[in-house]
C-alpha cells in the first residue's frame, strides 16, 4: 500500500514573558494562524527580504557589467511588484481572515517602510514615490482579490425568480 508522506513543517521557537509565570518558550508552526499584527510583521519581513535580495542580485549584475545601467529602473519596479504581491499573500495566509484588508494593510506598511528608507538614505528625494504607491497598493490589492474565494466554494449569484 502507499505510504503517507508528511510534508516538512517549519517551526519557530518564540520566547514569551509572563508577569507571574516568568519566561517560557513556545513552539509555533509557520502554517499556524496568528494574530493580525504578527501576520503583518511576517509579511513585512518577506517584503523587505525580497527587496534586499533582488537589490543585491541586480547590483551584482550591474557591477559585473552583465546588464546595462538602463535596466536598474525596470528591475526596481519588478522587484517592488513581486515583493508587495508575495508579502501580501504571506501576511494573509498567516492571519487567515479578512484577506483583502490584510493585503492592503501589508502594502501600506511596505510603502511606508520604503518611504522611511528614502528619507534616511536618499536625503528625502521623493521622486516617483506616487507611482510606487500605486504599484504597491495595486499589487497588494490583486493579491487580496485573487484568493477571496476558498477552494470548493461556488460563486453565489442572484437567485432566480420563478413566476408562480
Amino acid at each position: 500500500a502507499g505510504a503517507a508522506s508528511a510534508a516538512p513543517v517549519l517551526l519557530l521557537l518564540v520566547r514569551h514573558t509572563d508577569g507571574m509565570k516568568g519566561e517560557r518558550y513556545m513552539l509555533y508552526s509557520l502554517k499556524q494562524k496568528t494574530s493580525i499584527p504578527l501576520g503583518l510583521a511576517f509579511g513585512w519581513i518577506v517584503n523587505l527580504a525580497i527587496t534586499l535580495l533582488s537589490a543585491i542580485f541586480v547590483s551584482i549584475l550591474v557591477a559585473g557589467e552583465r546588464v546595462g545601467e538602463n535596466l536598474i529602473t525596470p528591475a526596481a519596479v519588478i522587484t517592488v511588484m513581486i515583493a508587495s504581491f508575495l508579502g501580501a499573500i504571506m501576511a494573509a495566509k498567516r492571519v487567515g481572515q479578512r484577506r483583502l484588508i490584510i493585503c492592503l494593510a501589508s502594502g501600506v506598511i511596505y510603502y511606508l517602510s520604503l518611504l522611511c528608507c528614502t528619507a534616511l538614505f536618499f536625503d528625502g528625494k521623493y521622486e516617483g514615490l506616487g507611482a510606487a504607491a500605486l504599484t504597491i497598493i495595486g499589487c497588494s490589492a490583486v493579491a487580496g482579490l485573487l484568493g477571496l474565494r476558498q477552494k470548493g466554494q461556488k460563486m453565489k449569484g442572484l437567485q432566480k425568480r420563478y413566476r408562480v
